[in-house]
């Protein structure tokens, strides 16, 4: 994730887009089955990441976990 996280923020700031900014920070991505997970969020934190699952019950709990719940 970290290594995801740090392409967003490189891409991003090419693009002149200063990730930093905002609270929180949802990556997704095409499904992967590597990841045996449908999403993943800082708990607390800013970031989560979505596996493919464009679900807004998926997005959701994992901002919340952002927010700090368990």
């Amino acid at each position: 994730m970290t290594t995801l996280r740090s392409q967003a923020i490189s891409y991003a700031s090419g693009q002149g887009v200063n990730l930093y900014a905002y609270d929180h920070v949802v990556l997704y991505f095409p499904s992967n089955s590597a990841c045996g997970w449908a999403g993943l969020g800082e708990l607390p934190g800013n970031w989560s990441w979505i596996n493919g699952f464009n679900s807004t019950s998926v997005i959701a709990h994992e901002i919340g976990h952002n927010m700090g719940a368990h």
